[in-house]
């Protein structure tokens, strides 16, 4: 039994998580968690009557003692236990579980356990640390020694549960696999279930799961813009087609999570990290208001291979923007080959719909034309693609939003479509 204390200590490092952008913190922040000493860290379990379909254990010792060690722990085995999710390795389980019997073939039930972490841990230490083969090589020596990588079975990286199940179904190590940390993949699901439990479980599995899945990403995405690796490669596996996100919303969520914000003292609210004073009849002032220092360049490419339906797409660009921070300092700049109209928006500014260009394109001149004269945080280029860009990378960070059939003008800058929200990068 845990005391106020420790509970209290939990539920702070599971919002230090979330406060800090993890997305499987974000995702697991909605479903019940449970103490459990006889796990060595976390996992997932299925349970059709909870209102997402699972719910997570954790021991609270590897949360309160293993944690302060390494935050970066605690992130890998939610990651571990999200990326099963994602894959569908759950209602495989189910499928092999019947095809297989592993209640009279253990050794096979050990097999797919060892397959199943094989294919996901590559992919979730390559997401903590997707700059640094150092750092990943560092934190699987120090952190996960006994874990399952396909290296200590001399097998090839990236591959799917069904291909490592095959692979593994008569190698030596499989069955006898010493030290190695081998976890129990039956997430709680048990073969001899009645015909109304199966179905039950059925509907979790290919509705409920998928379900909420698809509403943490698509909520991520808008707030954020920006997923973890292998989340954006995996979502394909989910069932149904993916719904299409408004691409403002997340061309908003991208700027969102890279804005420069200053402050300023203020003496209308009290310093919240000096609150503890109020209990002692002590003022804590001044306190801080984050203000936003952010100029944005929106080029909207006005040349003749633009269609009016895109055009005034760009344009509700701008209101949406203005929506989301009606203090943001916005300029639009209409441009083909070059700069043919350029105006400031503010709060109560009307929008300008009337383009002048519709020539051919060339982002050369605008770009190197917008970075000299207004000098701002970002450019936001919106455009179908066709014309040459800057041979070189532009001082300042660019947003591509491309039509659909666009082509993608640079290796560099991020990129965002109009029509589904996608981010190719």
């Amino acid at each position: 039994m845990l005391s106020n204390q420790e509970e209290k200590e939990i539920e702070s490092i599971f919002l230090r998580l979330v406060h800090s952008k993890n997305f499987w913190a974000c995702a697991f922040s909605a479903i019940p968690k449970i103490a459990k000493n006889d796990i060595p860290t976390l996992q997932i379990r299925i349970d059709t009557s909870c209102k997402h379909g699972i719910y997570l254990e954790y021991n609270p010792k590897f949360l309160l003692e293993e944690y302060k060690k390494t935050p970066k722990l605690l992130e890998f085995c939610l990651a571990h236990e999200g990326a099963h999710l994602l894959l569908r390795h759950i209602p495989r389980y189910r499928k092999y579980l019947k095809l297989h019997n592993f209640k009279e073939n253990p050794n096979l039930q050990m097999c797919f356990n060892i397959a199943a972490d094989l294919s996901v841990n590559c992919h979730v230490v390559d997401s903590l640390f997707p700059d640094s083969s150092y750092k990943r090589t560092t934190f699987k020596r120090q952190y996960l020694p006994d874990d399952l990588f396909p290296e200590k079975f001399n097998l090839p990286g990236k591959r799917s549960m069904e291909e490592y199940f095959s692979l593994l179904k008569n190698h030596p190590k499989a069955q006898n696999p010493g030290s190695l940390n081998v976890r129990d993949h039956s997430w709680g699901i048990d073969a001899d279930l009645s015909e109304i439990e199966d179905k039950l479980l059925e509907h979790t599995l290919e509705h409920t799961l998928p379900s909420f899945l698809r509403e943490k990403v698509d909520s991520f995405q808008k707030r954020q813009g920006n997923l973890p690796g292998f989340v954006e490669e995996a979502i394909p596996h989910l069932s149904g087609e993916k719904k299409k996100i408004p691409w403002q919303s997340v061309l908003a969520g991208m700027l969102k999570s890279g804005k420069i914000v200053d402050d300023e003292p203020v003496f209308n609210r009290w310093n919240t990290r000096l609150r503890h004073l109020a209990s002692k009849g002590i003022m804590a002032l001044p306190g801080r208001r984050l203000i936003s220092t952010w100029t944005i360049a929106l080029i909207l490419d006005d040349s003749g291979s633009m269609s009016n339906y895109h055009l005034q797409e760009c344009n509700k660009t701008v209101l949406s923007l203005r929506h989301y921070n009606p203090d943001l300092e916005i300029y639009v700049i209409h441009a083909d080959t070059q700069i043919s109209n350029i105006y400031s928006v503010k709060r109560d500014t009307d929008i300008q719909h009337e383009f002048r260009g519709r020539g051919g394109t060339d982002f050369r001149g605008p770009i190197s034309e917008v970075e000299t004269k207004l000098k701002p945080d970002v450019i936001v280029y919106c455009t179908d693609g066709w014309g040459p860009a800057p041979y070189r990378k532009p001082k300042t960070p660019i947003i591509w939003c491309l039509t659909p059939n666009a082509k993608i003008p640079a290796e560099y800058g991020r990129v965002i479509h109009m029509d589904s929200g996608k981010k190719i990068r």
